[in-house]
């Protein structure tokens, strides 16, 4: 009986850890649109669960814009050639991103398809307490956005 006991408590341990294995490190990058306009940008990642490969999500937001409610939900795909494309939720804007050794670095673009901006983003060493308090933003503005 300890036997049965002593192999269940390894499966369990094993599937735990390698449950642990499939959500990656979520990242903080702070940076600027048109060289101007302050941004910060929280992106989680964790394994597909049918396919080899990552799923993203994200939220950024404008600096100067106070309050946690200002955070934007964005979609995320990307491609083999580390090519990202976050799209606001309700489409009031969309970037096209290039992931770099140390953040990301291409083009905001309004939805009339004209206004283009720059965007810069570097990723930003933080503490395990401040990526916490930006899971809760995400979770808050996952509840905000997606939430019946």
């Amino acid at each position: 009986m300890k036997k049965y006991f002593l192999l269940a408590c390894g499966l369990i341990l094993a599937t735990m850890h390698a449950a642990a294995q499939k959500a990656g490190v979520p990242r903080l990058f702070t940076g600027t649109i048109d060289g101007k306009i302050g941004i910060t940008l929280y992106l989680q990642e964790e394994e597909h669960h049918c396919e080899p490969r990552m799923l993203y999500s994200a939220i950024y937001k404008y600096d100067k814009v106070p309050g946690n409610d200002s955070w934007l939900w964005l979609d995320v795909d990307y491609n083999e050639a580390n090519q990202f494309i976050m799209t606001e939720e309700r489409f009031s804007g969309v970037m096209i991103l290039r992931k770099e050794k140390d953040g990301f670095s291409g083009i905001w673009i309004h939805p009339d398809g004209v206004t283009q901006r720059k965007v810069v983003l570097k990723q930003k060493q933080v503490s395990k307490e401040v990526l916490e308090k930006h899971a809760e933003y995400f979770e808050e503005t996952n509840h905000r956005y997606h939430d019946c």
